[in-house]
């Protein structure tokens, strides 16, 4: 109708509410009924008093017709009249949305109604991505290259986890250490299990093996693996917020465990193993991982192991 699709009448209605106000609207259509209902009652009331009329002077019902004939030719010319009034109007109103839809589409640069579709915001994220592994493993320097290596093997962690778990020995007991050592090792299990399963799904290449950037980013270590999602941020996150949500009671400034994520995670950037968004998903999944296992403990340790 009056070639209007459905979003040219959403912003119609958008105008009109702009222009009168929520609280205006019932109103006028309120008027419109009535006056509707007034032009019909009005009419009827012609027709019956023509009836009558007619019926008191002795009209034949042909006399009668050809009467009530003309009455409905004015009635409905004078329909038409209003309509084609209204049909100019609603017509000058969609020219002037179009002049605006025009001025905004100028002004913005793309079309009023268009919208980003999934596949090209995947594309902004990804180029963001890459933007900020650029940034951040451009920080990187050769005098600190040897270091970085040291911190993105695990070996080099055994002395952190000795004393990390010596201490909580010695808050909890041996028995719930060893208890807790059985979860830890189910949980880097499953989330470096999942890890790979990303990984041969997704099969993104790792920043020092991309084309598109490793001639930009300093490679300082190469492996052959896919990237998406780090198994260093997955675990080390999965392991930090297990232990925490356990032991937080026990130990004043147990969040520090987190420093362990960051720094090994970020180790991967440094070294150009790993986009930014690889490690952020890495933490997302062993954070949830982490906290489910936790659930699972605590239903289970009044049962099988309470101490």
């Amino acid at each position: 109708m009056f070639g209007i699709g459905g979003g040219e009448l959403v912003f119609i209605l958008f105008i009109v509410l702009m222009l009168f106000g929520s609280d205006k609207v019932p109103e006028i259509a309120r008027t419109m009924g009535k006056a509707m209902a007034q032009l019909k009652n009005a009419t009827n009331d012609i027709k019956s008093e023509i009836q009558k009329g007619a019926e008191a002077n002795g009209l034949d019902s042909k006399s009668l017709n050809d009467i009530t004939g003309n009455i409905n030719a004015e009635i409905n010319n004078a329909k038409s009249n209003l309509l084609g009034d209204t049909g100019n109007l609603l017509g000058d109103t969609a020219t002037e949305i179009e002049k605006v839809k025009e001025d905004i589409d100028t002004l913005s640069g793309h079309s009023f109604w268009t919208y980003k579709t999934p596949n090209v915001m995947l594309e902004k994220i990804q180029e963001l991505d890459k933007d900020l592994l650029i940034f951040l493993n451009g920080l990187g320097s050769e005098t600190y290259d040897k270091l970085w290596l040291i911190i993105t093997n695990q070996l080099y962690w055994t002395p952190f986890f000795l004393l990390l778990f010596y201490l909580i020995y010695k808050k909890i007991g041996g028995k719930q250490t060893l208890y807790l050592l059985l979860f830890v090792a189910v949980l880097i299990a499953f989330t470096d299990q999942t890890c790979n399963l990303f990984k041969h799904t997704f099969q993104r290449l790792r920043p020092c093996n991309d084309p598109e950037v490793n001639s930009i980013i300093r490679v300082v270590q190469v492996r052959k693996s896919y990237s998406f999602f780090s198994g260093h941020a997955a675990n080390t996150m999965a392991v930090a917020t297990f232990l925490f949500l356990i032991l937080k009671r026990y130990f004043k400034y147990f969040g520090l465990l987190f420093l362990w994520p960051l720094i090994f995670a970020y180790s991967r950037i440094y070294l150009g193993l790993h986009y930014p968004g690889d490690i952020l998903t890495g933490y997302f999944f062993g954070a949830l991982f982490g906290f489910l296992l936790y659930l699972v403990y605590r239903k289970l340790k009044p049962q099988y192991f309470p101490g």
